[in-house]
């Protein structure tokens, strides 16, 4: 739905995950899952906040072990964590499948916005 609404709105989508969804050649940004409150004439794009590659101020991982029940550690859940310039909701994050992928994110986020 959202990669739609990117589209619609004239954006190309080159990369993209569950959370995110990137216009290269634009240089922006669309983030899909966080509950941001929508104002008229805002970055926000029907519940999507659309930013500039230069409005990311800093990118990182954090992880969080989910626990078995019957004790251990069942799983690892990886989210991409990106601080952006929008004090309305300045943190914006999406989940990574496991530590290669949200390693991959962190290197692709790197190069686009780097470059």
């Amino acid at each position: 739905y959202y990669k739609k609404v990117f589209m619609e709105k004239g954006y190309e989508v080159n990369h993209e995950n569950q959370g995110i969804v990137i216009d290269e050649k634009r240089k922006k940004i669309g983030f899909t899952v966080s509950p941001v409150g929508m104002v008229e004439g805002s970055k926000a794009l029907t519940k999507m906040l659309v930013c500039d590659f230069s409005d990311v101020r800093r990118w990182y991982i954090s992880s969080k072990d989910i626990k078995h029940p019957q004790g251990g550690i069942a799983f690892t859940m990886y989210t991409i964590n990106v601080e952006i310039a929008y004090p309305a909701s300045p943190m914006q994050m999406f989940d990574a499948k496991n530590e290669f992928d949200a390693q991959q994110w962190i290197a692709k986020l790197t190069s686009l916005i780097n470059n």
